[in-house]
Formats: C-alpha cells, sequence, structure tokens
C-alpha cells in the first residue's frame, strides 16, 4: 500500500506545509520504506513497481520524481512543468 499526505498552515509568518511524504507498507501493515518524512506529497501515478510522485515547497510543486516501489529509490527526476505519464503496457505495436 502506497500512502501520502500533508497539510498546510497559515500565520503571520507565512504558510508552511507538512506531511508524511511518501510511504509504502507491507502486506501485514508494517513501514516498507518512507521518502522525504514531513513534507507534503502527492502521488501522481502508479503503475507495476513505479510511482511518479511529486513533493510542495514553499514556491509551488517540486519536480516530479520517478520511485522504485519495491525500494523507495528515485530513478529519476524531471522538472515540475514536465507533463509525465507512465505508460501502460509494452508500449504501442502494428497488428
Amino acid at each position: 500500500m502506497l500512502a501520502s499526505g500533508g497539510s498546510s498552515h497559515s500565520n503571520s509568518n507565512g504558510s508552511t506545509n507538512s506531511g508524511e511524504g511518501i510511504a509504502a507498507y507491507n502486506p501485514n501493515g508494517s513501514l516498507r520504506w518512507r521518502l522525504d518524512p514531513g513534507k507534503s506529497a502527492q502521488l501522481v501515478a502508479a503503475y507495476g513497481n513505479r510511482a511518479l510522485v511529486q513533493f510542495d515547497t514553499t514556491s509551488g510543486l517540486g519536480p516530479l520524481q520517478l520511485v522504485n516501489l519495491a525500494t523507495g529509490q528515485v530513478v529519476r527526476q524531471l522538472p515540475s512543468n514536465s507533463y509525465a505519464t507512465l505508460l501502460l503496457g509494452s508500449g504501442s505495436h502494428q497488428p
């Protein structure tokens, strides 16, 4: 299971974001790994053993990160203004 979450608070000093980052849990409920705890995160897409995640920053959304779901390691980072999707299957083919 993948989980993410966060909250935003405004006060006289400005706004702050906090969160759980992205966490992966084993079937028995134990934590497998956590990426960037303390940051507010969004799960953009997941397929197979990869996921696209994005973290909030003080200036908006941060870069897109392609994460290996088995290990929690960031495989690749893309600029926040990128349009990225995970391709399902083995790609296009001609019949």
